[in-house]
């Protein structure tokens, strides 16, 4: 908000990373159709998934029940803080190497070329246009890291939800274009990306 309309703003103008970066409203529509088909896609290939499975589950209110049974613990006891603290730590490791090995394997020409390209499309940088990106780019660099975590630990679903915000937080601040103090690493503080 605060990118798109600096006059509203004027006290975080001396935070920016790229003072000279504009919103290109023109871009959003299809900003809009990219986001779309990247959280319809994962969603529809988990539905097939689960409905092609000899399970009988055959019904999609199931869908959801079953998968969560299978990768996420849901029963009442809480996770103890140890067990909290130590499923997050181990979540974030298993993420950060596996979205930094494959986001260096898509800046790679071949890749960079017919897949990433389109996320660095986005010159400005704007939160929600962290997932402006190619749905193979999101299945290979923001999904399947995510997912690997439920493969090898079965969390509990509180640790989970947990999980999913402390990502969104994190992607979310990194790509807003202000410089956050608080966080360890941006995005764009030293973005040398190809155009």
């Amino acid at each position: 908000m605060a990118q798109a309309f600096p006059s509203f703003f004027p006290f975080m103008q001396n935070l920016k990373l790229q003072k000279d970066t504009k919103v290109e409203f023109s871009k959003i529509p299809k900003l809009m159709v990219v986001l779309a088909c990247n959280t319809l896609l994962p969603l529809l290939g988990i539905v097939i998934q689960n409905l092609s499975s000899k399970s009988n589950y055959l019904r999609f209110e199931n869908v959801g029940n079953e998968l969560i049974s299978r990768y996420v613990k849901t029963g009442r006891r809480l996770p103890s803080f140890l067990e909290l603290s130590s499923d997050s730590f181990l979540f974030m490791m298993i993420y950060e190497v596996l979205f930094h090995t494959s986001h260096r394997i898509l800046h790679f020409p071949i890749f960079y070329k017919y897949i990433h390209k389109l996320h660095h499309e986005w010159n400005a940088p704007v939160s929600i246009a962290a997932a402006y990106a190619h749905p193979v780019e999101n299945l290979v660099s923001n999904v399947l890291p995510a997912f690997a975590f439920l493969y090898i630990r079965k969390p509990h679903i509180v640790s989970l939800n947990l999980f999913v915000a402390q990502g969104l937080a994190q992607t979310l601040i990194e790509h807003c274009g202000f410089e956050c103090k608080y966080f360890f690493f941006n995005h764009f503080s030293k973005n040398k990306c190809k155009k």
